[in-house]
């Protein structure tokens, strides 16, 4: 009598090596998460630090960054088991470099391995920033008028898409087309949100569009009253990238 044992053979490897494969990708899983957390929490702090140094203009005190960051990181990342930040400092200086803003933030994300070897994985990030206070290391802030005089003297507009070259602001090219801006305080204040595209759930730092010169709201790019748009750059900027001066207004 011949028996076949090759069938058994497969049955005893499969039982043997399924649960490790299984195990595997979970694990893999598992980690896939902390990445996800620690990206999250560094695009937070990231973008609070960047509202820090904004408000450090009319601010000479730190704002409570701590709080507000470590109540957004434990709102935005349920897979952790606690978050801080400390180490926070404000508008010092090192290296040279005048209004520097600092803070570690530290945190821990469950890690739900099938084999309880470690259940948590503890990290660090810290981040730095300078403040915007339009000052150098050997001068004074600059006010917000003498800020715009010099930055018109440098800034040039371009179509980005199709435009070839760069023009000053009074340009009639450049006066009948919306212009990409940065939504912030001060552009809500100054425009409505159109009605059309509703961009009010923007946050601030996200791009918008504004007819400057005689609109009163302000768009979403995909917005059907946006057909082609400019953005502002300096001029070496624009020169840079093969822009050459337009032979109406000059470009400055």
């Amino acid at each position: 009598m011949r028996t076949d044992t090759k069938g058994g053979y497969y049955i005893v490897e499969a039982a043997i090596f399924l649960p490790l494969f299984i195990i595997g990708v979970l694990t893999i899983g598992c980690f896939v998460n902390v990445i996800a957390a620690t990206e999250n929490i560094i695009f937070a702090g990231c973008d609070e630090a960047r509202y820090c140094a904004q408000e450090a203009y009319v601010h000479n005190t730190a704002p409570e960054l701590r709080i507000m960051l470590a109540r957004r990181i434990q709102k935005e990342n349920h897979d952790l088991e606690k978050a801080s930040v400390r180490g926070m400092r404000y508008r010092y200086g090192a290296y040279g470099i005048s209004d520097l803003i600092t803070f570690d933030v530290d945190y821990a994300v469950r890690v739900n391995l099938p084999v309880k070897m470690r259940e948590s994985q503890s990290r660090n990030v810290t981040i730095t920033c300078r403040a915007f206070v339009g000052a150098g290391p050997e001068n004074d802030p600059m006010g917000f008028a003498a800020m715009e005089r010099d930055e018109d003297a440098r800034t040039v507009y371009v179509f980005p898409h199709g435009g070839e070259c760069f023009h000053k602001k009074s340009c009639t090219f450049v006066s009948s087309k919306p212009v990409q801006v940065t939504l912030s305080s001060s552009i809500r204040k100054k425009y409505e949100p159109c009605h059309l595209c509703r961009p009010s759930s923007l946050s601030n730092g996200s791009n918008v569009y504004c007819f400057m010169n005689y609109g009163e709201t302000y768009h979403r790019k995909s917005c059907s009253c946006i057909d082609k748009y400019i953005i502002p750059m300096e001029k070496s900027e624009a020169e840079g990238r093969g822009y050459r001066k337009c032979s109406k207004c000059g470009g400055v």
